[in-house]
């Protein structure tokens, strides 16, 4: 079964946080993984601001090797573009409106994959909202 990973996912793993385990697991599980192109930039940004709040703590190479294991990363998923089709289900899905901007995209991003793939998509994510949202509009959640 096809996976998207959510950017909260990858950055549980990147990180080390209480969720770490269970991202890792899904990580495993799940060998045919999607995104949207905004996992890169938001991991990279999010990646960055934690650094520099936790410089003292983490030192000089942290950065760089998370950055370093973000690519490997993103060489085992296969990521969408942000591009008109995708636009396009945006501004036709009324409730998508129901969430911040990004992750209206990242659910008009898995709308645009589900509906192109033969099997359903499971959505990883521990952003409780976007967990909710893409319940609510049929989408197979974890946890």
């Amino acid at each position: 079964m096809p996976a998207y990973f959510d950017t909260s996912v990858v950055l549980s793993i990147l990180v080390g946080d209480q969720f770490t385990r269970r991202a890792c697991l899904w990580w495993e599980e799940h060998q045919d993984r999607v995104s949207s192109i905004l996992l890169e930039a938001e991991s990279v940004i999010t990646l960055r601001r934690h650094h520099r709040q936790h410089q003292k703590t983490h030192g000089n190479r942290w950065l760089a090797d998370r950055l370093s294991e973000l690519r490997s990363m993103l060489e085992e998923i296969k990521l969408q573009n942000v591009d008109e089709e995708v636009v396009k289900i945006l501004a036709s899905e009324e409730r998508l409106s129901g969430c911040r901007s990004l992750d209206a995209l990242h659910l008009a991003t898995i709308l645009f994959l589900q509906a192109g793939s033969d099997e359903p998509l499971v959505v990883c994510t521990f952003d409780a909202e976007m967990a909710k949202l893409a319940g609510k509009i049929g989408l197979e959640v974890r946890p």
